[in-house]
């Protein structure tokens, strides 16, 4: 389906060629051939819808996204942009509908009126995400290594988001974070109970 979201609008000879191409080297490497189709993808958005489709990330994987919180911290976080005769809010609207219709956020609810209520996106386009956005310093995730340690943060003068999921919180909340940290996110899920 991505795949689809990717050439959604192209007409061009070239960019049918380079899906075939690529999808010969999707059975030899599958990751590697997915993640070409998610790139390719992801590079033909508008760069604001860009940076709400890599926001997505910050969410724990498996997440179900409500999108009136999604949309809310887009906007508060300033990567929703103000236009004319349009609020904050329909621009939000309007690039998370662009995303779904790409295939790359998975709809899992509407609302009576129609609009997006819940959200998801796919485990694949989960680590695309923190990935590309770890190197557009969108945001820092703090995980725990494989001996339950914490690692340093980076760059930490450069550090403004950080993202920490539930299974690393006590061992995160116990360390130093960087100095210019203005945003700190933080999800619990609620596990089903029989």
């Amino acid at each position: 389906m991505v795949i689809a979201g990717g050439l959604r609008g192209s007409s061009t000879t070239n960019d049918w060629l380079r899906v075939e191409r690529t999808m010969a080297h999707l059975f030899i490497n599958y990751n590697v051939g997915c993640g070409v189709f998610v790139d390719m993808s992801y590079g033909r958005l508008p760069q604001e819808v860009q940076m709400c489709f890599l926001y997505c990330g910050i969410f724990p994987r498996g997440f179900d996204i409500p999108a009136w919180k999604l949309i809310r911290m887009w906007i508060a976080e300033g990567l929703i942009k103000p236009q004319q005769s349009y609020t904050l809010e329909e621009i939000a609207e309007h690039h998370l509908n662009v995303l779904v219709d790409r295939n790359l956020v998975i709809l899992l609810q509407k609302r009576s009126d129609g609009q997006i209520k819940t959200c998801r996106l796919h485990g694949m386009l989960h680590e695309f995400c923190r990935r590309k956005a770890a190197n557009k310093w969108l945001f820092q995730e703090i995980c725990t290594s494989a001996d339950n340690s914490l690692p340093s943060i980076q760059d930490s003068d450069t550090c403004r988001r950080l993202c920490i999921q539930p299974s690393t919180l006590c061992d995160s909340l116990h360390k130093t974070f960087c100095r210019t940290c203005q945003v700190f996110l933080l999800f619990f899920l609620k596990t089903k109970t029989n």
